[in-house]
């Protein structure tokens, strides 16, 4: 049965997570978009969609970035690297990871994982829990225009990433459902959780992707598109002052 933290006890797992002791390896995908064609069927709804140029797995993650930094060297232009640890000797089929980290084109680190996803192990429980970011690990906030899921949107939530937010959840489910504590899911979150909420357009259509997978925009986009999406982001702005 799971230990009821006390919020102290929360806020300071939140802020410094558990160290993997286990043996790992880090696997890397390159990864590289293509731009959709205006007479493409999804276009404009679609702008864009990535692939993964190239993959690799390496021994440490100093050898890993070292690779990223040599690639970005010879002036190989890539969308983004995605790195992720693997634990070694278990059966390994999802893709699930420990620990996710992102890097932006320049080879710099722009945002990592705060919990691993592979809850469905219960020796790897203690690393599946995600008690929230901290405001400075928040990279966007409502009405800020991104790039994910292949499309072009408007942040417009970031309330259920922080930790008092986390914190609330988990008060709420052990005062009204104390039976969930002794079941196989994390009760702070899971890696579900560890996302924005992204809207598309005025009707909300809309998305939640993981933090890391969540970019600047860097692609062009069509003027009235980015007229709608500017409006749409004023909007969501004004909701949130």
């Amino acid at each position: 049965m799971s230990k009821e933290l006390t919020k102290s006890e929360f806020y300071e797992l939140a802020k410094n997570l558990p160290h993997y002791t286990l043996p790992t390896i880090w696997r890397l995908e390159v990864v590289d978009i293509t731009l959709l064609d205006e007479d493409d069927e999804y276009y404009p709804d679609e702008l864009y969609c990535d692939r993964t140029a190239s993959e690799s797995y390496w021994l440490t993650l100093q050898e890993l970035e070292q690779h990223i930094s040599e690639m970005v060297k010879a002036k190989e232009e890539h969308y983004a690297y995605h790195a992720y640890q693997v634990p070694l000797n278990i059966d390994n089929n999802c893709g699930e990871w420990l620990n996710h980290r992102v890097y932006d084109s320049t080879g710099t680190l722009v945002d990592y994982s705060k919990c691993a996803n592979m809850w469905r192990f219960d020796a790897l429980m203690e690393y599946c829990r995600f008690r929230g970011r901290e405001d400075s690990e928040i990279r966007f906030k409502p009405g800020d225009i991104v790039q994910c899921c292949g499309r072009v949107g408007v942040v417009s939530g970031i309330k259920g990433v922080t930790i008092e937010h986390r914190w609330n959840v988990y008060q709420n489910i052990l005062r009204e459902f104390p039976e969930c504590a002794i079941n196989k899911r994390p009760l702070e979150g899971d890696e579900s959780d560890d996302t924005y909420c992204v809207v598309f357009d005025e009707d909300f259509d809309h998305a939640h992707p993981p933090c890391c997978c969540v970019m600047p925009v860097t692609i062009p986009v069509p003027e009235a598109v980015m007229q709608k999406l500017e409006a749409l982001s004023q909007e969501i702005k004004r909701e949130n002052s």
